[in-house]
């Protein structure tokens, strides 16, 4: 520990907790001994001193884990340590693993994954009884997550990639094995993930379904969230999709995707059934790869349903890395909107099959705008629908500019 701006070395002990509880584990930095405190305690001492969960009623005392016990072991332990001088005023942790063996090089970081990190914050939250600010966590090194999908834990997040001394050509990635999204929204507002490097190493998803099973981001909370911002994130490997967002009740409030790339997903870049207030896709490339099957189960490039106030898709890219073997099933597929806020501009596409570049449905709004796209190389391999770059099926709005091949 840091105690009173010196470094204080503490011996490793065995200690025993009391059976079929959560306890609080720290270390009295003037008793030089490991402590348990019960959560009635922690609270206390919590509410004592504003509601900050590291330095209590005074500057001797430090938290290291949340532990929960069961009648014969312990079930679960969240690090909750605060691991640089006083960073109960600060707001950035720092996360990730080095290549290095050394331990000095990996205590750069506070935690060694975003999950261990969430649920960390977690607990520095909820458990207290008043939260203690906004966090940023920053990625500077190559995070392994194995608890996905990652809840994101608290309003006002900010998950940001930082290579922190490292080669620029091969900075930090963030990689997960599990057919499921990397991270869940939960219902949380005013949450940013920028500058992010991606790469699931699950096995390549079975291509086709509705339901994609691997994705960068999803919402799995029944609330309305604000503003949610994902920004210059980069997903390599083979994913379903970018982002899916199935209905679970909740709703999304001006959300914001800008410059972010998908290398190779089977499914769609970002399909939206949720209920969606506001939706601006800028500047984003999807490619598809692997999905050679095609066939009407699939969804589009970008595929929205739901959607309610102004909904703008500019300066996209949907094409394929395969060179035309694997193409997305159209290309914008807008279902439903509510206002007359619908704007599609400037979007190229190509490499479609069996459905249009873009789609106008039935139920949406009247007033929209499709200005200056780019629609090449539709086909329709299954002979089911008529191939074509624009397609409106009902209601009115203006078709301007765009070019078709």
């Amino acid at each position: 520990f840091t105690y009173r701006g010196i470094k204080k070395y503490v011996p490793t002990e065995v200690i025993s907790l009391s059976p079929t509880t959560t306890t609080y584990v720290g270390y009295d930095l003037d008793a030089d001994a490991y402590v348990e405190h019960n959560a009635a305690k922690f609270a206390d001492l919590n509410a004592a001193s504003g509601g900050k969960p590291n330095l209590h009623t005074s500057d001797e005392f430090a938290y290291i884990a949340k532990v929960v016990t069961d009648g014969s072991n312990i079930t679960s332990i969240v690090d909750i340590r605060r691991k640089i001088s006083r960073l109960d005023e600060r707001v950035d942790i720092y996360v990730g693993n080095t290549t290095e063996t050394t331990t000095y090089a990996d205590a750069a970081f506070n935690f060694p994954t975003i999950g261990e990190a969430f649920a960390a914050i977690d607990v520095w939250v909820n458990d207290v009884t008043t939260p203690e600010r906004s966090y940023r966590i920053m990625v500077a090194g190559n995070c392994a997550e194995t608890a996905e999908p990652l809840a994101v834990p608290v309003d006002g997040l900010i998950i940001e990639g930082y290579n922190m001394g490292g080669d620029a050509l091969d900075p930090p990635t963030v990689t997960w094995a599990t057919a499921a999204a990397l991270f869940n929204f939960n219902g949380k507002s005013n949450v940013q993930f920028k500058n992010l490097f991606l790469d699931p190493t699950v096995a390549a998803p079975t291509p086709g379904g509705t339901a994609p099973e691997t994705m960068a981001f999803t919402n799995l909370a029944n609330s309305t969230f604000l503003k949610p911002l994902i920004e210059n994130v980069r997903m390599f490997g083979v994913a379903s999709a970018f982002m899916y967002m199935p209905v679970v009740g909740g709703t999304a409030v001006d959300m914001i995707i800008r410059d972010c790339v998908a290398d190779s997903v089977t499914n769609t870049g970002v399909t939206i059934i949720e209920n969606n207030t506001g939706l601006l896709i800028e500047n984003c490339e999807f490619k598809v790869g692997s999905n050679a099957l095609k066939g009407s189960t699939y969804l589009a490039g970008i595929e929205l349903t739901n959607m309610d106030g102004v909904v703008t898709l500019r300066d996209n890219k949907l094409d394929t890395n395969t060179g035309g073997t694997d193409v997305f099933v159209g290309g914008i597929k807008v279902v439903q909107t509510v206002d007359t806020g619908l704007m599609i501009d400037n979007n190229y596409m190509t490499e479609l099959d069996s459905g249009p570049g873009i789609s106008i449905g039935a139920n949406v709004a009247n007033g929209w705008k499709v200005l200056n796209n780019t629609v090449m190389n539709t086909t329709d391999s299954a002979a089911a629908n008529q191939t074509m770059g624009i397609k409106v099926e009902s209601g009115y709005g203006l078709v301007q500019g765009n070019h078709i091949s």
